[in-house]
């Protein structure tokens, strides 16, 4: 069915260069990259307030789900990783979304006892408030497009966990250099990673990972993107 209706449009744009190599190389059918337009006055009005979102001191880790409570978010990976992590690591995690596997997931931090841990937050809305209050933000993607929260994670200067999945995280995070990408559904790497993090948060290289990434979000810049499909659009017209 895609291989026929992709074959239909004048000009097919995507906003990774994973996904249109895969489109290539699976489907034998030509794309063109734009990059999402990073929206950066949206981001600075949106992510202020006044509200302490995670409850704890300075020296407690903060760690965040930000998404959709569904399979291909695979929010499970992330609260199997949080059961494990070592007893020593104070932490408070929250997962700001809500679907179909909210229930599932409540009923796992119940019998695991991670209640006072571990928070579901049904509201979304204001997503860059919980973004800006973090010190890591996770992502445990089957499979993505150019996941938004990680550019937005990148501007604010968080430090980024995500599976590599198909497609984007790899290529917003140039295959690790701007963060750490583990394999989809290996919650026990993930557990790793996130107490790596917090017993080297304020190394080198931590440190670097989180500047090297605000530095590349001119891939993202709002009017060179919006102009880019401005000049495709045009072209047809």
């Amino acid at each position: 069915i895609f291989y026929l209706i992709l074959r239909l449009p004048n000009q097919i744009i995507v906003n990774s260069n994973d996904l249109r190599k895969n489109l290539k190389k699976e489907l034998n059918i030509n794309s063109k990259c734009i990059y999402n337009p990073l929206n950066i006055n949206q981001i600075n009005n949106s992510k202020k307030t006044k509200k302490k979102l995670f409850k704890g001191g300075k020296k407690i880790l903060k760690i965040l789900f930000l998404g959709r409570l569904v399979h291909v978010k695979n929010p499970m990976m992330f609260v199997k990783a949080l059961n494990i992590i070592n007893k020593n690591i104070n932490f408070r995690a929250l997962i700001v979304g809500k679907g179909r596997l909210e229930e599932q997931i409540s009923n796992y931090i119940k019998i695991n006892n991670l209640e006072k841990k571990v928070k579901i937050l049904k509201q979304n809305s204001n997503g860059m408030q919980f973004l800006n209050q973090c010190d890591l933000i996770i992502l445990t993607s089957k499979y993505e497009g150019l996941p938004n929260v990680l550019i937005e994670a990148q501007f604010l200067k968080k430090y980024i966990i995500s599976t590599n999945c198909k497609t984007g995280p790899s290529e917003i995070l140039m295959g690790g250099k701007l963060g750490t990408l583990v394999n989809i559904d290996d919650y026990i790497g993930l557990k790793k990673k996130i107490e790596y993090f917090y017993y080297y948060k304020n190394s080198i290289e931590i440190k670097k990972k989180i500047r090297e990434g605000f530095y590349h979000l001119y891939r993202f810049d709002f009017e060179k993107n919006c102009q880019n499909y401005k000049k495709v659009i045009c072209k047809y017209l």
